[in-house]
């Protein structure tokens, strides 16, 4: 990862979650608790979204939460929230850096004050509207694997593509010996069972499509065209890019 920006550090770093760590009353508590800073994040989440967001997120099932439209505004409001009420806890703290697991970037920028919070909350609501889009065009999912070396995940990849059951390809490098691949449902069970005969160990993630992967690739150039509205400032501590290059 590379740094977006360098400003003198602490020692206490923050990390927001991407989607899949999603889960019924995410935030809620925080909004009631601190009303004037997490509310209100929540509320702004409500009346961006364009409809309840936050009585989906005390009501709806785990399958619908787990919605990339609703997933998205959803968990990046609660993160947020979380956020303002420990500053509000804790006035004057600023972090060493932040970053943020895929999604979770976008809070991060929040958090450093590069995107507001009505921009953040409007770009992955429309980011979530459109990965939903393309993942109803394009069936499939992502599975983390863990215990196989990046060429060999890498090899997988292109020998289920070339079985003819679809495309797959690696979207996530997390760690040594940790991928996440993300396909079509054909060549992500193929990739799945080829790696599970390595010696991986292949876990399904809690998403509706193959995000990270060029089946995203419309999506990608309709949030380009957004993320060119937005305002976007010099951001008060340093935020880590999921991103290299």
């Amino acid at each position: 990862m590379r740094p977006v920006v360098e400003t003198p550090r602490t020692k206490v770093a923050v990390l927001f979650p991407g989607q899949g760590a999603q889960h019924p009353g995410m935030g809620l508590d925080l909004a009631r608790a601190y009303p004037f800073t997490a509310g209100r994040v929540m509320r702004t989440a409500d009346r961006v979204a364009g409809f309840r967001l936050t009585s989906l997120i005390e009501n709806a099932s785990p399958r619908v939460l787990a919605r990339t439209d609703i997933t998205q505004p959803a968990l990046v409001a609660a993160s947020l929230a979380a956020w303002r009420a420990l500053v509000t806890e804790l006035p004057g703290f600023v972090p060493a850096f932040a970053a943020g697991l895929s999604l979770g970037e976008y809070t991060a920028l929040a958090a450093a004050g590069v995107l507001d919070d009505e921009d953040v909350l409007r770009l992955v609501t429309w980011r979530g509207r459109y990965m939903e889009e393309a993942a109803r065009d394009h069936r499939g999912g992502m599975c983390a694997v863990l215990g196989l070396e990046r060429g060999v995940v890498e090899s997988l990849c292109r020998e289920s593509t070339s079985s003819g059951a679809g495309r797959v390809w690696v979207a996530n490098y997390n760690a040594p010996g940790q991928c996440v691949i993300s396909g079509e449902q054909g060549a992500l069970k193929v990739a799945a069972g080829l790696s599970a005969s390595q010696g991986g160990r292949v876990v399904p993630l809690k998403v509706s499509g193959p995000f990270h992967s060029p089946l995203m690739g419309r999506a990608g150039r309709r949030l380009a065209a957004l993320l060119a509205t937005a305002s976007v400032r010099t951001p008060r501590f340093p935020v880590y890019s999921n991103a290299a290059g």
